[in-house]
């Protein structure tokens, strides 16, 4: 509906002009219809062309998510990646490769050198133990396991305190993360531990422990060996000078003079044989001494050797006897000296019409010896230290007949560096067996 004002033969008048909306309303609506379908088909086109970009993006940006995934699980294992057409994704990926190739880089020299380490700790003479700051323990080498004794596996952070049941090795490890330690020595069983703890950066400490059991054993050797040593000379010489000085009084008898020179001649004999024996011994234990093997007849050798006992033998009325023989790879000067001490030993311990046997045996790749008398013999908590230096079962019987109590530790290490063994049986009254043992010939070996 419209009005307008308007004139008509100069009159005035209002038009007004009407029409149903009906068609308007219409055209409209088939307007509207149009405008929605050709909305919903560009939107409908919009979100395909939406999805299949997406889709596009999505399925190498997935790939480097699951890659990225895979690279914090530890998984540096190649995993293929579409190739986009996009600068920005492409760019990433090849980031992405580079990172994890730098990655793996890096973690595999970690790993190596802490392999090394590993390797390197286990290796170490020295027992090295790891705490927490709550003394819980981190890692155990294998020397400590031994040292400590200690099972393989150990728990992880297990407290220290519930391996050990020593309260003086225990309460030094539990307090070492609470304080330094310097070397400090503590007896663990029969072993000498020194023991140093230094605190770490992030917290706890390291403890490190030194076996000094063999070198305590040797500082007991060596200081018994002195004094030992120094007993055996200092007799001698006392009834030297005792001798030398009642020889210097004018009124001395002849018988007398004659008496104290015999026995100033058998204390320097004494001497000089125990001097002999010392530099052997030294020699021996040195190294000084290599045996110079050769084929050699042990008959040969024991006859050779009870030579220098037949006169004592003889006026004793003791039997030797020899069973066997065989040939075996030995130095000649050292079987021999090994057979006069052996026999030595028992012409001092055989009574009158005593025996002395050697037996030889073949065994194997070795030739068995045993040198028996029927003498007194030696109670068997004796024969455990029989072939150590100055040691004596009669000390006063053996100084009486001129032992100097390093016989048998000679013949011990001559056996030993030729290759062989030596022990001894007895019983207190039933005699003496001593029991070596040497490679056969050269010859044979081969």
């Amino acid at each position: 509906y419209g009005a307008r004002r308007a004139e008509l033969g100069g009159e005035s008048i209002v038009l007004r002009i009407a029409a149903p909306m009906t068609e308007i309303e219409a055209a409209m609506s088939a307007n509207l219809r149009s405008l929605g379908i050709a909305g919903a088909l560009s939107l409908t086109i919009a979100l395909i062309l939406g999805y299949l970009i997406s889709v596009r993006l999505s399925i190498p940006l997935q790939a480097l998510a699951g890659r990225m995934t895979a690279l914090g699980r530890g998984d540096f294992a190649p995993q293929p990646i579409r190739p986009s057409r996009l600068v920005e994704v492409s760019q990433l990926s090849t980031s992405l490769t580079w990172l994890s190739d730098e990655l793996q880089a890096h973690l595999a020299e970690i790993q190596r050198d802490h392999s090394e380490l590993a390797a390197i700790l286990e290796r170490l003479a020295e027992g090295v133990v790891i705490l927490t700051e709550d003394a819980k323990v981190v890692r155990v080498n294998e020397a400590a396991r031994v040292l400590l004794e200690l099972p393989e596996d150990i728990p992880s952070l297990v407290p220290i305190g519930t391996l050990l049941r020593q309260p003086e090795l225990r309460e030094l490890l539990e307090g070492s993360v609470a304080r330094p330690i310097a070397d400090t020595e503590v007896a663990f069983g029969e072993r000498h531990l020194i023991l140093e703890a230094r605190p770490l950066e992030w917290g706890g400490a390291m403890i490190t422990l030194l076996d000094v059991t063999e070198i305590r054993r040797l500082e007991i050797v060596r200081r018994d060996f002195v004094a030992n040593a120094s007993h055996e000379i200092k007799t001698p010489l006392t009834v030297l000078r005792g001798f030398a000085e009642t020889l210097l009084e004018d009124d001395t008898p002849p018988e007398v003079r004659r008496e104290f020179l015999q026995g100033i001649h058998a204390n320097a004999v004494r001497l000089q044989h125990l001097v002999d024996d010392l530099l052997d011994l030294t020699r021996l234990e040195s190294g000084g001494w290599v045996a110079k093997a050769e084929t050699l007849g042990l008959g040969a050798a024991v006859a050779d050797a009870w030579a220098g006992c037949a006169v004592d033998a003889k006026d004793r009325q003791v039997a030797f006897r020899l069973d066997g023989d065989a040939e075996v790879a030995a130095d000649a000067r050292a079987l021999n000296q090994i057979f006069t001490n052996l026999f030595d030993n028992a012409m001092r311990f055989v009574g009158e019409g005593g025996s002395v046997e050697v037996s030889i045996r073949p065994l194997g790749d070795l030739v068995s010896i045993e040198v028996q008398d029927d003498g007194t013999g030696m109670p068997s908590a004796a024969l455990p230290r029989i072939f150590e230096r100055f040691y004596r079962v009669d000390p006063s019987r053996s100084r009486a007949e001129g032992g100097t109590g390093l016989g048998l530790a000679i013949v011990r290490h001559l056996v030993v560096a030729m290759g062989g063994e030596v022990w001894a049986e007895s019983q207190l009254g039933q005699g003496t067996t001593i029991h070596l043992t040497l490679p056969k010939s050269v010859v044979e070996r081969r």
